[in-house]
């Protein structure tokens, strides 16, 4: 799971680069014989994926890229 920080969750009204790495959710492993699908959620306010948004945030994506390496 990937998951932004607090520390990045702020309002600004200029372009804001980061990384988001991925960790090990408890109980979960990664088995590289199998198929994997990954769904990306990008909200404009904190809980926006769960539709308690603030009204009228707007929300920029731009240049967007999913990095992945095989785990042994």
């Amino acid at each position: 799971m990937a998951r932004i920080g607090a520390q990045q969750q702020i309002e600004t009204d200029k372009w804001t680069a980061f990384e988001v790495p991925f960790s090990f959710v408890n109980g979960k492993s990664f088995d590289p014989s199998k198929e994997y699908m990954y769904t990306i959620v990008f909200s404009s306010s904190k809980e926006g994926d769960m539709f308690n948004g603030a009204v009228g945030s707007t929300l920029y994506i731009d240049e967007v890229e999913l990095v992945t390496n095989q785990i042994k």
